[in-house]
């Protein structure tokens, strides 16, 4: 099995996946069984309300760009990063939307902190492949899921409210992953 790694994928305008320039990229990543890339943009066509910028400046864009990674041949993506929130909860809400809509694979964001621990998962090349994304660089007030769980004394791992593009531990996304007979399925 091909397995190709790529890194940020921050594409706001048209792609153009047939550009004569792009074609040797193009290429390799359609080659691989599986494709992962990193989403850095929100598909969620700027709707929600934009947060105050503490660094980065938010990055939406159209689900055209989502359709283009998965046309390039890209089947796994990571969504846990400093930009799920950048369009509050209703800009986030919108883009897991789009995701589900046009079929992505993704692992790191979701509606509950389960759902943003679970795994994606793809079929490839007769084998099943599974990914769990996690990050460590949030946006300024953002909690993780340790300091809400300590604040509320629960766990935290059962329905806590958005944002949870953080995992709380490796042990929570470890049961999470066993316990998940579902995940979240993409084209591969």
């Amino acid at each position: 099995m091909t397995v190709a790694f790529g890194g940020d994928a921050l594409i706001t305008k048209p792609y153009a996946i047939d550009d004569a320039g792009r074609r040797g990229f193009v290429d390799l990543v359609r080659r691989a069984d599986v494709a992962f890339t990193h989403l850095e943009i929100l598909l969620n066509e700027f709707r929600g309300t934009t947060r105050a910028w503490d660094r980065d400046p938010p990055v939406p864009t159209s689900p055209q760009s989502g359709r283009e990674l998965l046309a390039a041949g890209f089947s796994l993506f990571s969504a846990a990063g400093n930009h799920a929130l950048d369009y509050g909860i209703e800009g986030l809400r919108a883009h897991l939307n789009v995701l589900r809509e046009i079929g992505m694979a993704v692992a790191g964001i979701g509606e509950t902190a389960v759902e943003a621990a679970e795994p994606a998962f793809v079929e490839a090349g007769g084998a099943r492949v599974a990914l769990i994304a996690a990050a460590s660089s949030l946006g300024a007030g953002w909690a993780s899921l340790r300091s809400r769980a300590r604040d509320r004394g629960a766990s935290g791992r059962e329905r806590a409210p958005l944002p949870h593009p953080l995992p709380a531990r490796a042990g929570n996304i470890r049961s999470t992953a066993a316990s998940s007979t579902r995940g979240r399925s993409g084209r591969a």
